[in-house]
């Protein structure tokens, strides 16, 4: 049954507005309460705990832990402003129902991850209003040579995500490259 129209869903994939509406059994939910770790942005290190808040007892933690390379958060990276000229900029341009019933929108090449690779498409450019974000991982430390090869902006209830994929410039064999991922959060 096509629910592209109803809620974004294809295939065998489910939301809670189908499971509801079309009485469909979602099998993939699993309780995740046991073995889960809370990443603490302060000392680098993910704790056992399940409510993501848990980083915020930060340095009187509990509980085992372990050291987690590769992650950066860089708190408050948009000012409200920053943040109210790119929604602003954004709504401007047509929104796409995702798979899990958000809205949503791609700029960037088509990726295809199971085959790894990527056509150009139709793609002409990022929108100008998300310029800024993208000038402004200029001179952060670790941030500064990344270069952004797809932008997906989504929509839930109360958040707001961009995710900006691509690589660290200047490495020279693109084998080595990766595909760093960016995320950047705004509640609304």
């Amino acid at each position: 049954m096509d629910r592209s129209n109803f809620c974004g869903c294809k295939g065998v994939r489910t939301c809670i507005k189908c499971e509801k509406k079309f009485g469909y059994e979602n099998k993939n939910i699993v309780e995740f309460t046991e073995h889960t770790y809370v990443y603490c942005p302060y000392c680098n290190k993910a704790w056992q705990g399940s409510n993501m808040n848990d980083y915020q007892s930060h340095p009187n933690h509990s509980g085992d832990s372990f050291d987690i390379g590769g992650v950066y958060i860089k708190e408050d990276f948009l000012s409200h402003a920053e943040a109210d000229k790119v929604l602003t900029a954004l709504d401007d341009l047509p929104w796409d129902k995702s798979q899990s019933g958000r809205r949503k929108q791609n700029f960037g090449p088509k990726c295809n991850f199971k085959r790894q690779k990527i056509k150009v498409g139709d793609f002409n450019g990022f929108p100008i209003g998300t310029k800024f974000i993208q000038d402004k991982f200029i001179g952060d430390k670790v941030l500064d040579n990344f270069q952004t090869i797809e932008q997906v902006s989504g929509l839930k209830k109360t958040q707001v995500f961009w995710v900006f994929l691509g690589f660290k410039k200047g490495r020279k064999n693109p084998q080595n490259w990766g595909l760093p991922l960016l995320l950047l959060f705004l509640n609304i």
